[in-house]
């Protein structure tokens, strides 16, 4: 599939309050809006677009990769933002676009954009909770949906996105 686009399906959700959508459809326009320019741009490539520490594997001097059940053809700077949304958990997001580097010339993509790409990563994970059914998801959203909303909104207000944003509610275990 393409991975220029995903839905909002936050939208008919009794848990999102008219001030929380409005926060969560600026974070859609900007996320879209980059999306459509990188599109424009190109080139479109298959990409992973799920890469994260839990679904890469180091042997003898080597990585595999796998997991791609998310992939589908997009752009490379939204695997770089994808990362980047869960390596700025553990602080090595800075590592991996210098590590790039050294590989391949960065895509060229400037600093909002790329925040824009990494606040989406935020967004469409909360629209795919705010779908599942399994018993731990339902389980984390009390606290998901404030944490979500309060990084969005960070991000909105500085233009980068941050996952230690003060009052962030504990996930259950």
């Amino acid at each position: 599939p393409m991975l220029g686009q995903f839905t909002p399906d936050y939208r008919d959700d009794p848990r999102i309050d008219t001030a929380a959508g409005a926060v969560l459809d600026e974070v859609y326009r900007r996320c879209q809006q980059t999306l459509d320019a990188l599109f424009e741009q190109g080139p479109v490539q298959p990409i992973h677009a799920d890469l994260h520490l839990g679904n890469v594997k180091g042997y003898r001097g080597r990585v595999s990769v796998f997991d791609f059940d998310d992939c589908g053809l997009g752009v490379t700077v939204q695997d770089l933002a994808i990362s980047a949304y869960y390596l700025r958990l553990v602080g090595l997001d800075q590592q991996l676009l210098e590590g790039y580097a050294t590989i391949a010339a960065p895509p060229s993509c400037p600093e909002p954009d790329f925040e824009a790409l990494v606040a989406g990563r935020n967004l469409a994970m909360l629209t795919h909770a705010l779908q599942t059914s399994t018993a731990e998801i339902r389980a984390m959203l009390d606290a998901y949906i404030p944490n979500s909303l309060l990084k969005l909104r960070g991000y909105l207000q500085t233009g980068r996105y941050r996952h230690d944003v003060p009052g962030l509610r504990d996930l259950p275990t």
